[in-house]
């Protein structure tokens, strides 16, 4: 096996896995967005959730493997966030 995670790592997926809130308090006053909304809304009605894309299966090792090439790039441009909108060319595909 590899190494094991450490031990602030090992609660935090704890706490994450138990359903409980992982917001930073700094932010938990904020208010609720779209996307909890969606989420509440397809767990209540048993609807898939495309509001944020949690998949209940692994990516495709073809997506893997491109997002490992992108994080490993030297080309800073491929380790930004896309702007709000989407992105340019595949909202215009879209």
């Amino acid at each position: 096996g590899g190494r094991r995670a450490s031990a602030p790592l090992r609660a935090a997926v704890r706490k994450f896995s138990s359903g409980e809130s992982v917001q930073a308090e700094r932010v938990r006053h904020l208010p609720t967005t779209v996307f909890a909304e969606f989420t509440l809304l397809a767990q209540k009605h048993g609807a898939v959730n495309l509001g944020q894309g949690f998949p209940n299966f692994p990516p495709p090792s073809f997506a893997l493997d491109a997002a490992v090439d992108a994080i490993k790039s030297e080309n800073i441009l491929l380790n930004q966030y896309t702007r709000s909108a989407g992105h340019p060319r595949l909202v215009t595909a879209l």
